[in-house]
C-alpha cells in the first residue's frame, strides 16, 4: 500500500493537474489569495469547505474593520482597497456566491 504525499496549490500546473491531485492537495494558508488566483478560485469552487469560506470572510472582515478605522482617522482609504473590492469582485463572480454572511452585520 502506497502513501499519497500532499502538494501545494503551487505544483498545480493546470485545472487538468488540479483536478488529478485534488485528493491530495493541501489548501493554502494565505486562502485571501482565492480573489485573485483563478486557480484557487477553481479549487475552492471543487471543494467546498466552510472551513476555508470561514477563513476567508474573516480575513475580510477584519480587513474591512481596518478599511473603516482608517477612514474614520485619516479620512482616506488605503492604498490597495481598489485592489481588494476588484479581487472580492472577481471571486464573487466566479464562486457563485452571493454574499459574505459575516459581512452583513451592523457597522457601528
Amino acid at each position: 500500500m502506497s502513501i499519497k504525499s500532499s502538494v501545494t496549490l503551487e505544483e498545480i500546473n493546470s485545472v487538468d493537474d488540479l483536478v488529478n491531485k485534488l485528493d491530495i492537495l493541501e489548501p493554502p494558508n494565505r486562502l485571501v489569495s482565492a480573489l485573485k488566483d483563478p486557480l484557487l478560485q477553481k479549487y475552492m469552487g471543487l471543494v467546498t469547505s466552510e472551513e476555508m469560506q470561514q477563513r476567508l470572510t474573516l480575513w475580510l472582515v477584519r480587513y474591512f474593520d481596518e478599511e473603516l478605522e482608517n477612514l474614520r482617522e485619516e479620512f482616506r482609504a488605503s492604498e490597495n482597497l481598489s485592489e481588494v473590492l476588484s479581487g472580492l469582485l472577481s471571486y464573487t463572480r466566479y464562486s457563485g456566491v452571493g454574499r459574505l454572511p459575516l459581512l452583513l452585520r451592523k457597522i457601528d
